[in-house]
């Protein structure tokens, strides 16, 4: 009969939320159930639910958020709702306390520091979400936070850093940058992997490179980090890019295969831009899912100029903080406002002087 009644997903997690703990009662004694939907990439909603511990003194303000779109699926096809509510409690089990996360860890900048990492988003996609999370802007794209609590075979659980920590923490978008990226070159740095070992490794084949690649087929390679998550964050780092155009003896094009890995391809002549625009677009349309789009743009990575920019219309990419003028539309420094002003009074001294006019004209910059 409850079968029947549970025709969508928010039928489905009111459900979670009255019967997660029928089967342990101690815990229905001193736990909260509370759904929540959460805002993700791209403007997907997920639906979830938190259980916290109200015991006096062990109330944590770190607790797992449990996503119930899978568990809804296997619902909808033929798992029992017992079997569904003792996964979901297993998997609460499971990510309940991160490992070595105390309670006021989020607190304390400090710890949190040395945990933070870069996620790199699509930025028109996301500027409701934008409005509340300290980002740069790059391009068509945006950086922005996060805090790795615990990663394991179960998978990752991070958290976003938002406007309110920023401030609690009483730090800066900059300081946010510079550590997360000092972290990511010591504890995740971007690799770049040749398209074929990456079929090697996800078919655990023990295959050889053909001797001749035809000439058609263009020579591709895979830019990740050694989670695999979030790995397009390695478009930031330009230097690593230099490295392989370098190598390559070319510009470099770069498509955002998803927010976890980018694939780039040497500029050889035998594919355009455009011909590769189109293949990001019906990608995205019918194989990625929506969360996981970075972008219909392709980028090329300039050798000589040592500049990524946006292919078909060459806008450089670079990181940008919101609501700061950048360094072109910068006040000038008093030294820079006396060179300038010794150069304009060298280059007056050269102009023809008017006859017999005198003119008194007071400037101050």
């Amino acid at each position: 009969m409850e079968n029947e009644m549970i025709k969508t997903i928010e039928d489905f997690a009111a459900y979670v939320k009255d019967h997660i703990l029928d089967d342990v009662p101690e815990m229905a004694e001193t736990h909260v159930v509370d759904l929540k939907d959460v805002l993700k990439n791209n403007g997907v909603v997920l639906h979830g639910f938190t259980i916290r511990d109200t015991d006096a003194g062990k109330e944590s303000n770190i607790y797992p958020t449990i996503y119930l779109e899978t568990a809804f699926e296997q619902f909808l096809n033929g798992d029992t709702l017992e079997e569904i509510m003792t996964d979901l409690r297993e998997s609460y089990e499971i990510h309940k306390e991160p490992k070595g996360i105390a309670v006021d860890f989020m607190t304390d900048f400090d710890k949190v520091a040395e945990r933070l990492s870069i996620k790199v988003i699509n930025y028109d996609m996301n500027r409701d979400f934008l409005q509340s999370t300290p980002h740069y802007k790059y391009g068509d794209l945006a950086a922005i936070f996060q805090v790795q609590m615990n990663m394991d075979s179960y998978g990752s659980m991070t958290a976003t850093v938002k406007n309110e920590q920023m401030k609690m923490w009483d730090v800066k978008p900059a300081d946010l940058l510079s550590c997360a990226t000092k972290n990511m070159e010591e504890k995740q740095p971007p690799h770049i992997t040749s398209m074929f070992e990456v079929l090697k490794e996800l078919m655990h084949m023990d295959l050889e490179l053909p001797g001749d690649i035809p000439m058609g087929e263009p020579e591709m390679y895979v830019m990740s980090n050694e989670s695999k998550m979030n790995g397009a964050a390695g478009i930031i780092f330009t230097d690593k890019l230099q490295e392989f155009a370098e190598e390559k003896g070319t510009d470099i094009y770069i498509i955002p295969s998803s927010i976890h890995e980018l694939i780039l391809v040497p500029v050889a002549g035998n594919m355009g831009p455009q011909e590769i625009k189109e293949m990001v677009r019906d990608v995205n349309d019918t194989q990625l899912d929506a969360q996981d789009r970075l972008s219909y743009n392709v980028y090329l990575y300039s050798r000589e100029e040592k500049q990524l920019m946006i292919a078909d219309t060459k806008e450089p990419l670079k990181l940008e903080e919101p609501g700061k003028k950048q360094d072109k539309e910068k006040p000038k420094s008093i030294k820079d406002r006396l060179e300038e002003g010794k150069a304009k009074s060298a280059a007056k001294a050269l102009e023809p002087k008017p006859a017999k006019t005198k003119t008194k004209q007071a400037v101050l910059e």
